[in-house]
């Protein structure tokens, strides 16, 4: 598909991403995690 008869909005959903090396994907990974700190472990 050429760039051109794509929609304006998959354009801008993908700008600026290049497909991955290995895999072909182009979608930003998700990471599903997260941290915290606390000031001891009674705050926690």
């Amino acid at each position: 598909m050429s760039e051109l008869s794509k929609n304006f909005d998959t354009l801008q959903i993908h700008a600026g991403q290049e497909p991955a090396a290995g895999t072909n994907a182009r979608a930003v990974p998700i990471f599903a995690s997260t941290s915290y700190t606390f000031n001891d472990t009674d705050h926690a």
